[in-house]
């Protein structure tokens, strides 16, 4: 990624939150991050973002400046909403009192959910990719 103000930088899955390094062993990490290191300073690049969710890999300049937020789910309705403080219960019953309802679907619900999607990575400043390339 080349950006007059981000600057010159390698992305393992450019404008995607996650996509990075993908191993079974500490030997296949070493060597892609070798790889990663090499691509980095032939091509002039700053760091590395490999966006995978886990530990850092140790070789090769990198950034942590993204945030993954996980949220485990418990065994049950009534426990998941205890585990919620009062100000999210309290935006969760307004959004409900809304009519914010979900669906559950396949390609039929692209064009929708794309619609909303593209509106707010917009107001995020955040490209992305055509409808075409969605999963």
């Amino acid at each position: 990624m080349r950006s007059k103000l981000f600057g010159n930088f390698l992305v393992s899955v450019p404008f995607v939150n996650y996509g990075g390094v993908l191993y079974k062993s500490d030997l296949a990490a070493g060597l892609l991050v070798e790889e990663a290191e090499g691509l980095r300073r032939s091509l002039g690049a700053t760091h590395v973002e490999l966006r995978h969710v886990g530990g850092t890999l140790k070789g090769i300049p990198t950034r942590q400046h993204k945030v993954t937020m996980i949220l485990d789910l418990a065994p049950d309705i009534d426990a998941q909403w205890r585990t919620f403080n009062a100000k999210l219960r309290n935006q969760i019953r307004k959004a409900e009192k809304s009519g914010l309802r979900f669906e559950i679907g396949h390609l039929e619900l692209l064009d929708r959910f794309y619609e909303v999607f593209a509106r707010n990575m917009r107001d995020l400043g955040t490209p992305l990719y055509a409808k075409k390339l969605s999963p």
